[in-house]
Order: C-alpha cells, then structure tokens, then sequence
C-alpha cells in the first residue's frame, strides 16, 4: 500500500540504518496511525488525511496542542512533524485505551476528570474552538459537497442557538474536543490523552459535554463528573453539560455529513450520521434538557422557546 511506503520512508528518515516494524493501528476515521518499533524505541506515527481542513483541522494547532500535553505529563512527546509533507510523530504510549464501560467505574472517571483538569489549567494554544461555528463550517462544507445535511439539520441549528446563548461560551481553556475512549490510554499510573486533531481554546463544560454524549453519561454519571471535575457539586456546571450534549452530538452528526462527501476510508459514514443525529436528538429530549436550558436562561436573562 501507499500509505505503508510513506510510513516506512518517514522511519527511515528518522531512524537510518535502524531495523523498523510496522505496525498499522486501526480504530481511526480520518488519518493513517502505525506503530514503528525501532531499537531505540516505540513510536506513533500519523499520515493525515486529504482534505483536513474542511474538517476544520489545524495541523499547526495539534502539534502545538500535543506538544503541551507532553509538556504536562499528560500526552506523549511529540517527535518529528512536518505539515508539509503530512506526518507527526511522537512517542508510543503503553498502556491499555480505555472503554466506555471503564469510563463508568468511578476510580478511573476521578483519574479522567484529573487528566481534563490538568489539561484546562495549561498554557494557551493557537485556535479557537466555537461548535456552533464548526457546525456550520461542516454543513457549508458538505453542501457544497452535494451531501444533504437533511432535515435534522433545519430542526437543530435554532437550538443550537439557544443553546450557545444561554450557555455564554468562555474559549478560555486549551480543550482536546474529541473525548472518545479510545483517545485516553491507562499506562504507568496516569491516564494519558492521544489525538489532538481537533485541539483548541475552548469552554470546558463543553469539553465535559462530549465526553458525556459520547459514551452515553445519564444525569447521575454526569453529576459525579462534574463532582470529580470541580471537587464539589455544581448545579449550573451539571446543566450546562446536560444541554451542550446535544451540541456535541449535532457537531459529530455534521462531521459525518461532510465526510460522507470528502472520505477515501471504508466507513459507512451514512449510517454514523444518523445514529449522531438520533444521539443529538435524545438529547434534547425530556424533562431535564428543558429543566437545565431554563436554568441556564434564567442565569443569562436569554428568553425560552425549545419545548
């Protein structure tokens, strides 16, 4: 393959003379991950994908967002990176990539909300990140495209609105944005973040929000997150993050719309979109969403309309 050719000419830049093994990593949705075993050590090495900034990709952006987490203990060193010629390269983390299910057990959810902590409390990194604005970046995207964002779309950008005004967005804090279990790795007694990708300032509710929708947090789940997070109960903190749920849902739901149009990998991203779509819109279902979007408006003075 191609793409095993570029992995093994990056290592051989890198390691001369030195026998490598490559490994490719599966699991990924928009770039090409290998393992290079050298006698010098392990490493991650990361092809990225065409198209990487309509998916509002900002290689600089990463390589500066994993250098800090390195900085920080939080993230393996970064080694090598080259935009130009599409790679970075940092240390292999050993380890074992967390699951939803360990998400849930609440010693690992303490080490993960202290990970995130660490994380918001770092130095500033280039770019901002608003969902609501990368939302609609996607769906231009994907539209001009030809893929259909459908009625979903039509039916959640006016919540998406409230959302963001009832929630007031503070970009005050450097965010991973992309808390999938697969990104954090339990390895040597402290659990480490991988793939910054979609790394920058953001608020961290919202931070807290994907990490909540994405592997399916009910309020309780939540409320201990938030617990672990700030060291004592927060009402409003849970309410935020019970709301921008759903913004983290309709964003993943947006991403797979446009990469339905602009993807080379084997992937049905058809059938990804409407389960974000689906997850976006449970979500927003209920009692509590209504209850904590009050909240929220009743802090901000911003009037309700989602019913």
């Amino acid at each position: 393959m191609a793409a095993d050719t570029a992995a093994l000419r990056i290592a051989n830049r890198l390691w001369p003379g030195a026998p490598v093994a490559l490994e490719e990593l599966s699991g990924g949705l928009t770039n090409l991950n290998y393992k290079a075993t050298t006698p010098g050590g392990t490493y991650a090495i990361r092809l990225f994908c065409r198209h990487s900034e309509l998916l509002a990709i900002d290689r600089k952006v990463e390589w500066a967002a994993g250098s800090m987490a390195a900085g920080l203990g939080i993230g393996p060193e970064v080694v090598a990176y080259s935009p130009r010629e599409g790679y970075l390269v940092t240390r292999f983390v050993p380890g074992q990539r967390l699951t939803a299910e360990q998400l849930r057990v609440p010693g690992v959810m303490a080490r993960v909300a202290g990970t995130l902590r660490i994380l918001h409390r770092g130095p500033p990194i280039p770019g901002t990140v608003d969902p609501v604005s990368v939302i609609d970046f996607y769906r231009d995207n994907a539209v001009a495209r030809g893929a259909d964002p459908g009625d979903d779309y039509s039916w959640a950008r006016p919540v998406a609105s409230q959302i963001k005004r009832a929630v007031s967005f503070s970009f005050n804090a450097p965010c991973h944005n992309d808390l999938v279990a697969a990104n954090f790795i339990d390895g040597a007694g402290q659990i480490y973040l991988v793939d910054f990708e979609y790394a920058g300032m953001g608020d961290p509710r919202f931070e807290l929000a994907n990490l909540s929708v994405n592997h399916d947090f009910g309020i309780d789940e939540d409320r201990e997150l938030v617990r672990l997070y700030c060291g004592e109960p927060d009402q409003h903190m849970v309410a935020a993050v019970r709301v921008l749920r759903f913004l983290s849902a309709f964003r993943e739901a947006m991403w797979s719309v446009l990469q339905q149009a602009i993807s080379d990998l084997s992937f049905d991203f058809r059938e990804y979109a409407r389960e974000q779509f689906a997850r976006m819109r449970t979500a927003a279902s209920g009692e509590q969403f209504r209850a904590a979007l009050e909240l929220l408006e009743s802090s901000t003075g911003t009037s309700r309309s989602v019913r």
